[in-house]
């Protein structure tokens, strides 16, 4: 593995792990916010990443046959997952709510 290679597997996690953050901090009232923090660290490092373990040692063993393993049919699967998380996520984000941090921010 080269360093390129290396670097960017970092910066995407990353990338996701932070804009949740920024989300949930505009997003959440700031009674709520540590608790929201918290879920949200949860999901990302005990029960999302079981999730995903388990999903995809499924559907790797299902890509599996003892011809070998069918690389093509994995990745297609796994990039269909993620099109659909993405249409979900477009159809479901509704952008910064207007509250009074907001009308303080725009004065």
């Amino acid at each position: 593995m080269n360093t390129f290679t290396a670097s960017k597997s970092g910066e995407r996690p990353a990338l996701v792990y932070i804009t949740a953050q920024i989300y949930v901090e505009q997003r959440v009232d700031p009674g709520w916010r540590a608790r929201a923090q918290a879920l949200l660290n949860l999901m990302y490092n005990g029960f999302g990443s079981l999730i995903g373990y388990l999903a995809c040692g499924w559907w790797f063993a299902a890509c599996t046959h003892p011809a070998g393993t069918q690389w093509p049919v994995f990745w297609s699967g796994l990039a269909a997952g993620m099109a659909v998380v993405l249409v979900y996520f477009l159809a479901a984000y509704r952008g910064q709510r207007a509250g009074p941090a907001a009308k303080l921010t725009n004065q």
